[in-house]
Formats: C-alpha cells, sequence, structure tokens
C-alpha cells in the first residue's frame, strides 16, 4: 500500500469515526479520542504512522478539533541543548 493511499483511507476512516460520533453527541475532545483510537496500522511506528499523522493534522485542522501547539525545529533545539 502506497503512503498517499494510506493518507486517503485514515482520512476516510478519521470522516466516518467523526460522523459517527458527531451523531452521539460527542464533544470535540471525545470526538478526537475516538478517531486517535481508531488507529487500524497495529504499532504507531514508520510511514503507516506517518500517514496516519499527515491525515489527522488535516483532518483536525479542517473539523475545527484540539491539536497540540507544534514547536519549531529552533524552539526543539533551544530546549534539547545546553
Amino acid at each position: 500500500m502506497s503512503d498517499l493511499s494510506r493518507v486517503k483511507l485514515a482520512y476516510q476512516l478519521m470522516q466516518t469515526v467523526y460522523q459517527e460520533a458527531v451523531a452521539d453527541g460527542d464533544n470535540e475532545k471525545a470526538i478526537a479520542r475516538r478517531i486517535d483510537r481508531s488507529y487500524p496500522w497495529g504499532p504507531r511506528a514508520h510511514w503507516p504512522y506517518k500517514a496516519w499523522l499527515a491525515a489527522r493534522r488535516e483532518f483536525f485542522e479542517a473539523h475545527g478539533l484540539p491539536l497540540r501547539m507544534r514547536r519549531s525545529i529552533k524552539e526543539s533545539l533551544s530546549v534539547t541543548s545546553p
């Protein structure tokens, strides 16, 4: 399976879970948890997980779901450097 098709599949899965959660009356945090629990590819590692995260970021931004703030590379370096 290609990375692009994993991203598409992940986005479609998130859409399905989102629609079910909205129909159940879940709030944004609960919807985000349901989506996160629906990860379909075993261990969260390597390219399948990166494809999931790419789809997740776009989906969460498009649907107003809570995302953690991203740190820039520069900010990350200043935290880990002595």
